[in-house]
């Protein structure tokens, strides 16, 4: 595991519900992303979401948590979909 990795699942591990913020299609930012759902579901923290800025980008992750086993519908969006809304990136912390 390389140290972004690292730093990104010790950030994680203290906070109940995150937001990832991935930019553009990048098969090893998408590796990210499932390391790090795969980390957050072994924590129980199964309430996340994934935000990324392109579908073609959603879709691979979402081909990627299924594959891994994860759960993947409704865990991925692209911004556009987030338009106009307001939320929270780390729950009600």
């Amino acid at each position: 595991m390389d140290a972004r990795t690292r730093l990104a699942l010790d950030l994680l591990f203290s906070v109940t519900s995150l937001t990832v913020l991935v930019l553009g299609q990048n098969i090893a930012e998408a590796e990210t992303c499932i390391e790090l759902a795969r980390a957050l579901e072994q924590q129980g923290k199964d309430d996340f979401r994934i935000i990324t800025l392109y579908n073609p980008q959603r879709d691979l992750i979402e081909t990627k948590l299924e594959a891994s086993g994860l759960p993947w519908k409704d865990k991925v969006f692209c911004v556009d979909s987030f338009q106009g809304m307001c939320i929270s990136v780390f729950g009600d912390h």
